[in-house]
């Protein structure tokens, strides 16, 4: 439906306008005048509507009805667009147009015969303008006539007839609603563009399509010369427009070409600008005040098939030359390109530049926004794509000089002035005056909520970006452009399971191909990459290059006049970047940004900030990986000597950049970011930072990086100054495969004097746990060209990693051309600072290891610094290289934790300050690399090699922690030991020196042992607190303690000092014959003392010598021995002749070190190690137990009691405690026994007869010189006896056995155990009188003899001594008179009270003789029981009826100071 329109006077507005021909017309009548202003009229885009059915099919047909090509509206209906066009031909025509005129003919094609034509300007919404520009390009306009020749050319131009039909056919809603405020349009749009008409795909091109709606206000105002007189066309107004769409924007293209795609909606104002000219058109304004557009739903775009599209604004557009602009999307926007390539076409399912957050773009001072309120979602499952950022772009740039540039080959004659004018070539004078709408860009905001990205499936991506696009331009003078975009958190994740992996070949062609690529658009020659287009998704399918977890925020400003700003900023939250498949190259975790203009200029800054970035690698080939940002800057050095600027280009990481391999591949993972800084200034320009980074390597391999082919893309390398080429080729090389192999790089990288790369807080952590590392690992950073790089800490974790090459605590530094630049020795300054640094290696296995950094060979004036680091060898077998080097940090230090680790040979530690060890550490090759002292702590340290190439020396023992040192023959005269606090052993092993140290009876503080030929005249041994003034060759302080080898031939050269209170042992004496220990001893020797007691010490009447002779008669006494019968098996066991574990066990009591052994108790202890079953009382405890049976059936059949006829069941539970022995031939022992017997008799007239059970056990322990001894035991037993009654006498007798068993221990310096059992057997008789004192009082005596015969078996202890069996035999002759008496109560009990006093002498053995092998066989003697007991015991039984209790308690002593006291209780029943 087509409106007719003409020109009438609005009295509301004071101008002319353009209306409908329905509307009334009012005031001044005639023909409206026509007109253009050539650079409105080119920088932007009118609009127009389409009324159409339901479904509006867009065909070539349709287009020529409707005479235009132009601004086709869908008004919310759905379009299908099936028109035709030669994309390749625009493309061809433009590449080779020379003039504008040549730019718009290659735009239009329309051809009837061909029936093709490119559409402009589709909206599926509506085009909406204001009145005033509507009138601007109204056809008739009275203007046309007055304007002169060179203007009514630019009338006749194809652009201006397609306005002409536009006005005259499209048009609507201009009069209708002039000034919106705010226009609310319910429903959804949908636009289709391409697909199949009668069996053939059509190939529309389209340029600016608009999803939604498109909307421009300029607010513009124009005077124009008509028949002499000034005719104003249109007032100046100054007011908003809105429009907001209720429902979803949906494209779906299945072909076709599109160049400037819109998803949402559009927004264009314009503002600010005011010309004047001398010719007809006297004077034109703009005015628009703001313009914004809104989708309150959702945005979806799809590409599919062999759609070619460049320049996607997914959600939305706001252009503000001027006031201010806005575009909304309330829900989410969605990108999916599902393209392909079509053989038949040349140029194919390509994508280039896509904005999934939309272009918010600034001039003129003007302010435009962007926001997407929902989640913006890029999915690549096919197709080439290339330029795509998942957030919005913010542009700013200026007019003066940038914008005008498009439009400078229109020409206009006359002169124009005005306070804003366009300064371009518009064929005449021009007068420029530096007014704020020309030199300010003005202020550009994108904002995104999260976002996704995924490149899956076969897809090819190249320069892809997570973030948006900042950019600010500020070219004028004091002029300012600020743009910022503001994202979400964002998710990328490239590849898949089906996602192809590049093979070799076609990575090298793909690096190939980009070389050549770069070179010719350096020439702005685009025929190498069109011709690399339609091979690139067939060659190059599934590989993803340069990829940017974050933004990409550029600042430029060249003028670097004061006061002029160019700042760009984006910050975004928590970034993820997943590469599960694919070839991915170059991927950066953070944000990009680079700053260009003048040294001086404060006011270019280009920024980025993320919350922290993740990139996880499961899978695919990933190529050049780091975690952080990367920040470049640049500017212009003329006329500054020297160079100072204060451009800032900064990359920042605020949390934790990470790195996790779970899979796949990695060739080179970087974790601190890239900073490059060209300023030539001594500043820092180019800042990357980031919180911390850790890196994880669980699964995969991660390669050496191999960064050298991008040299090729290094142009311009020179000698006078380093140039972008220069950096990229140094850096390169650097950490190239074939000099540090850099697998991992923890740190940052900065080239370039005044570039930093750092690392905060939280440091470095990387953790090698699985997987595979073929290169080297560097904790720190890297450096070149005067960058600078720094790790506060950091740590390096190998715990199940396999690291083919090494380890670095450091990073790296230097270049080929580190020197070249002699004009700047900036640049030669580079440095790379880790301040501490941890090296732990837990599992699997790693090369060589150093706690420094690599510096380029003959790179002068660098700085490589490590102030800290440790290294720890947790685990035996990790550490599989030839050295581990400690020289290149500042303070250095190594810790050695497992129980026992062996180095292998050929394996070399080197340059540690400290070492520690927590177990024992074997075979140790030790280089001092440079340092003056290294101090060993911990456990037991065995050199196998020192080495210095000058005076070093070697510590032993901190005020903290003592040391061990052994020192195998061989090491360097130049060293110098000093033992503070623990024990050095030199010319021995570990081993040998553990077991020396062992036996020093009192080792002190500080103590040297040695052995063979010791030469100190070229080096000093100090043990011990020494007095400064000492200079003697070995000094032994008050607290030291020299040990010598008695055995070894030792021969100590050089002067000695010895300071009161020191100490000189000597070990090995037993094995010394006629050997010597030849040590020079002056006046005032110190105390001596041996390893062997049965030896003493001879010294040399020159003092020079010591020997050893073997002690006897009453020097035994002075050492313990003389309590020992056998002293000449003591010596057939000591030294060499202790040749098994038995005799070495028993030689040990010889030894003063002997824990819990000493002079006074050194007889008794030796008598436990060759009997401890006796020491242990084995014997004594079953001798007691049968005791205890006897006298339970001696009192049973006693005639102290009353007997009757019948039988009697009985119970007695007993306790006792004892001590025996201390002499010197009977162990001391206390014993703590509890027993129960149980049994049952039977009485017949004068006969009485019984049988009870004897169960029992407890502990005994030595005391005093037998302490140290144990013995927990269990023993049963039983006995049967009977008596015959002859009037007031009475025979008795008894016959049992008793078994035990016997756990026995004897703990010295080690423990000593066994199992032994032993058994008795008895028998006795036991004669009584009794006589009545009166009725209820009555004494009887008694006597007794008891047979007991006592069995050991033998046993072989823990410490091997064996020792055979024993038998004694033993008779006990109890000699007592019992005193007992009833009392009857009235209740019918009956209350005996009793008491019992005995002589007991023993005959018999007493004593147990043992025969002991150890090797050599000694036959010992020990008591085992008293020879002489006095006893008495106090009873009282009660009895009613048929049921009995009773109670005793008892004391005893003895010879061999035993004592005894005992309680019984019992319980008995007749029947």
């Amino acid at each position: 439906m087509n409106k007719a329109f003409k020109v009438l006077w609005n009295r509301l507005r004071g101008s002319y306008v353009v209306a409908s021909e329905a509307t009334a017309a009012h005031g001044k009548s005639g023909k409206a005048a026509k007109t253009v202003l050539a650079a409105a009229a080119a920088s932007l885009v009118a609009c127009g509507g389409v009324s159409a059915a339901d479904s509006l099919v867009v065909n070539f047909d349709y287009v020529k009805d409707q005479k235009t090509t132009k601004f086709l509206s869908g008004k919310g209906q759905a379009l299908e667009i099936q028109t035709n066009a030669g994309a390749q031909k625009m493309v061809d025509e433009l590449m080779a147009a020379k003039s504008v005129a040549a730019v718009r003919s290659a735009i239009a094609q329309f051809d009837d015969e061909k029936k093709t034509a490119i559409l402009a300007g589709v909206a599926g919404g509506g085009n909406y303008y204001d009145g005033g520009f509507g009138g601007l390009i109204s056809k008739g306009n009275a203007l046309s006539f007055a304007l002169p020749e060179s203007y009514k050319k630019v009338i006749a131009s194809p652009i201006w007839k397609q306005f002409e039909t536009l006005t005259k056919e499209n048009v609507y809603d201009i009069q209708e609603q002039p000034e919106v405020s705010k226009k609310e349009v319910e429903g959804g749009t949908s636009i289709k563009i391409g697909g199949m008409v009668e069996g053939k795909a059509t190939e529309p091109v389209l340029l600016a399509t608009v999803g939604g709606d498109r909307v421009i206000n300029t607010g513009l105002a124009y005077e124009a010369n008509v028949l002499g007189l000034t005719v104003p066309f249109s007032s100046y107004k100054d007011f908003a427009t809105a429009v907001v769409r209720k429902g979803d924007a949906t494209i779906e293209a299945v072909g076709g070409n599109l160049f400037g795609l819109t998803g949402g909606s559009s927004a264009v104002n314009v503002s600010g600008i005011d010309v004047k000219t001398d010719t007809k058109l006297k004077s034109a304004k703009f005015a628009g005040k703001s313009t914004s557009v809104t989708i309150d739903g959702n945005v979806d775009v799809t590409l599919a098939g062999p759609t070619n599209a460049a320049g996607v604004l997914l959600s939305g557009s706001a252009i503000a030359m001027g006031g201010e602009a806005a575009s909304t999307v309330t829900g989410n926007s969605t990108l999916n390109i599902k393209s392909t390539h079509d053989e038949a076409n040349k140029i194919s399912g390509m994508t280039v530049g896509v904005l999934g957050g939309g272009l918010a773009a600034a001039t003129g001072n003007g302010s435009a926004t962007t926001n997407v309120q929902g989640t913006t979602n890029v999915k690549i499952d096919s197709g080439v794509v290339v330029g795509a950022f998942g957030g919005g772009a913010a542009l700013s740039t200026e007019l003066e000089g940038r914008a005008w540039n498009a439009v400078k080959g229109l020409k206009l004659a006359g002169k124009l002035t005005g306070d804003n004018i366009f300064p371009a070539d518009l064929g005449g004078d021009v007068t420029e005056k530096n007014s704020p709408i020309l030199v300010n860009g003005g202020k550009a905001t994108a904002n995104s909520g999260n976002i996704s990205v995924e490149s899956l499936g076969k897809s090819l991506t190249v320069a892809l970006a997570g973030g948006g696009l900042a950019a600010a331009s500020s070219g004028g003078n004091g002029g300012k452009a600020e743009v910022a975009v503001h994202t979400g958190d964002i998710s990328i994740t490239l590849g898949d399971e089906t996602t192809p992996v590049l093979d070799l070949e076609h990575r090298k062609t793909l690096r190939e191909e980009t070389a050549k690529i770069l070179t010719s658009l350096r020439a702005k020659k685009l025929d190498l990459l069109l011709e690399a287009i339609p091979d690139a998704e067939k060659n190059w399918a599934g590989a993803h290059v340069g990829t940017v977890g974050g933004s990409i925020v550029v600042a430029r400003m060249p003028s670097g006049v004061a006061g002029t700003v160019a700042t760009a900023s984006a910050e975004s939250g928590d970034i993820v970047v997943n590469l599960k498949g694919g070839y991915n190259v170059a991927t950066l975790g953070g944000g990009m940004t680079a700053a260009l203009g003048k040294l001086a200029s404060e006011g270019t800054q280009a920024v980025s900030k993320v919350e922290s970035a993740t990139i996880n690698i499961s899978g695919g080939d990933n190529v050049l990986v780091m975690s952080g940002g990367a920040a470049y800057a640049t500017a212009d050095t003329k006329g500054m000597n020297p160079p100072s600027s204060k451009v800032l280009s900064r990359s920042t990481v605020l949390g934790t950049a990470t790195v996790n391999v779970t899979g796949g591949s990695a060739d080179g993972i970087f974790g601190g970011g890239l900073a490059v800084d060209d300023t030539a200034a001594s500043v820092s320009n180019a800042i990357v930072d980031v919180g911390g980074v850790v890196i994880n390597v669980s699964d995969g391999t991660v390669f050496a990086a191999n960064p050298q082919p991008l040299g090729a893309f290094a142009k311009g390398l020179s000698d006078g100054a380093p140039s972008n080429g220069t950096y990229v080729k140094d850096t390169a090389d650097l950490l190239a495969v074939g000099t540090t192999k850099a697998a991992i790089v923890g740190g940052g990288i900065a080239s370039g004097a005044g570039a930093q790369a750092t690392v905060g807080d939280e440091g470095v952590r990387i953790n090698l746990t699985g997987g595979k590392v073929e290169g080297n690992v560097y904790a720190g950073g890297a450096a070149t060209l005067g960058g600078a790089s720094y790790v506060p800490k950091a740590e390096v974790v190998v715990n199940g990693s396999t690291v083919t090459g090494a380890i670095y605590g450091g990073g790296l530094v230097g270049s080929p051309r580190n020197n070249n630049f002699k004009n700047d020795e900036q640049y030669g300054k580079a440095s790379s600072i880790v301040d501490d640094v941890t090296i732990s290696l837990l599992d699997g296995s790693v090369g060589n290891i150093y706690a420094g950094g690599y510096v380029y060979k003959d790179s002068e004036g660098v700085t490589n610094q490590v102030k800290k680091a440790r290294v720890i060898l947790a685990k035996e077998g990790v550490f599989t290289g030839t050295v581990i080097d400690g020289s290149g940090a500042e303070d250095s230090g190594i810790s050695i934790t497992p129980a026992a680790y062996a180095f292998k040979n050929g394996q070399t530690v080197k340059g540690f300050d400290a070492i520690s060890a927590q177990g024992t550490v074997t075979n140790l090759a030790f280089e001092f690399g440079g340092r003056e002292t290294t101090t060993v702590s911990g456990g037991t340290v065995e050199f196998s090699a020192l080495k210095s190439d000058k005076a070093a020396t070697l510590a032993v023992g901190t005020k903290e922690a003592a040391g061990m040192v052994a020192v195998k023959p061989g090491y360097a005269n130049t060293v110098e030991f000093k033992v503070d606090n623990g024990f050095l052993a030199l010319n021995t092993d570990a081993e040998t020196a553990r077991g020396v140290l062992a036996a020093v009876p009192s080792p002190a503080q500080a103590a040297a042992y040695v052995t063979g030929s010791v030469d100190l005249s070229k080096a000093m041994l100090t043990i011990g607190n020494v007095d400064s003034s000492v200079t003697t060759d070995l000094a032994v302080g008050s607290n030291g303690q020299l040990i010598a080898n008695a055995a070894g031939e030792t021969v100590v050269t050089g002067t000695t000092n010895f300071a009161k209170g020191s100490t000189i042992h000597f070990v090995n004496v037993a094995d010394a014959k006629d050997q010597a220990v030849k040590l020079q001893v002056g006046e005032g020797a110190p105390v001596t003392s041996v390893d062997n007691v049965l030896y003493h010490v001879v010294k040399a009447q020159d003092g020079n010598s010591y020997t050893f002779a073997q002690r006897s008669g009453s020097d035994l006494a002075a050492v313990g021995l003389d309590g020992f019968s056998h002293v000449g098996f003591l010596a057939s066991v000591t030294g060499a002749a202790a040749t098994n574990k038995g005799a070495q066990f028993v030689s040990s009591f010889l030894d003063e070190s002997t824990a819990g052994v000493h002079n006074g108790n050194r007889a008794q202890q030796i008598n436990a190690a060759v009997n401890l079953a006796a020491a242990a009382g084995v014997q004594t405890a079953a001798i007691d137990g049968t005791m205890t049976a006897i006298d339970a059936a001696g009192k049973r059949i006693s005639l102290a009691n009353e007997f009757r006829d019948g039988g009697v069941l009985f119970a007695e539970a007993s306790g006792k405690h004892f001590t025996m022995g201390g002499g010197s031939n009977f162990g001391e022992i206390k014993a703590d026994l509890g027993g129960l017997i149980v049994g049952g008799e039977y009485t017949m007239k004068d006969w009485t007869f019984g049988a009870l059970a004897n169960l029992g056990g407890g502990s005994v322990d030595g005391r005093g010189k037998n302490a140290g001894v144990k013995n927990d035991l269990d023993y049963y037993g039983f006995e049967l006896y009977g008596a015959k009654r002859i009037g007031m006498f009475n025979l008795g007798g008894q016959i049992g056995y008793l078994t035990s068993s016997n756990d026995v221990s004897h703990k010295t310096s080690v423990l000593n155990k066994a199992s032994v059992d032993a058994d008795v057997f008895t028998i006795g008789v036991k004669g009584e009188a009794r006589f009545d004192l009166n009725e209820t009082t009555r004494v009887v005596p008694y006597v007794g003899v008891n047979y007991l015969r006592v069995g050991t078996d033998g046993y072989t202890t823990s410490q091997g001594v064996r020792v055979g069996s024993v038998d004694q035999n033993l008779w006990s002759t109890p000699i007592g008179v019992m005193f007992a008496g009833d009392l009857r109560s009235k209740n019918g009990w009956m209350w005996a009270p009793s008491v019992d006093v005995a002589y007991i002498p023993i005959f018999g053995d007493d004593t147990v003789d043992a025969k002991t092998d150890v090797g050599a066989v000694a036959h010992t003697s020990m008591d085992v029981w008293t020879n002489n007991v006095g006893r008495m015991k106090l009873g009282l039984k009660v009895q009613k009826d048929n049921l009995g209790f009773g109670v005793e308690a008892g004391a005893a002593a003895g010879s061999d100071n035993m004592t005894e006291v005992f309680g019984q209780v019992r319980v008995d029943y007749r029947f």
